[in-house]
C-alpha cells in the first residue's frame, strides 16, 4: 500500500512539474471574488487604524484596498492569516 501511495505522489508531482513547464494544460482553473476588504474590516468591528497595524500595511494601503485599488488576494489572504509578515522578506 505504501508503494502505491508513493507513486501516485511521484506521479502528481510529475503533473505539476508538466503544467510549471507548459507541457500539460490544468485540468481547470479556479477563481477566488477578489475579498469585500472594507466588508471583513466592518464585521469584525476594528477602524481603519487598528485593523491596518494588525495586518501590518500602512494605513493608506488599507484604505487603497478598501477602494479597489493595489489589492492582490494572495497578499490580502497572507496577511490575514500572518499578520505582521512580509512576503518575499530577506533575512
Amino acid at each position: 500500500m505504501k508503494n502505491e501511495l508513493f507513486n501516485k505522489l511521484l506521479a502528481s508531482l510529475q503533473e505539476m512539474d508538466d503544467i510549471f513547464q507548459g507541457k500539460k494544460a490544468t485540468a481547470r482553473v479556479t477563481k477566488f471574488p477578489e475579498p469585500e476588504v472594507k466588508l471583513i474590516r466592518k464585521k469584525i468591528g476594528l477602524s481603519q487604524n487598528r485593523f491596518a497595524m494588525l495586518i501590518g500595511v500602512s494605513k493608506r494601503t488599507l484604505e487603497n484596498w478598501e477602494q479597489g485599488v493595489g489589492l492582490s488576494l494572495s497578499r490580502f489572504l497572507f496577511l490575514m492569516v500572518f499578520p505582521g509578515r512580509r512576503l518575499n522578506h530577506k533575512r
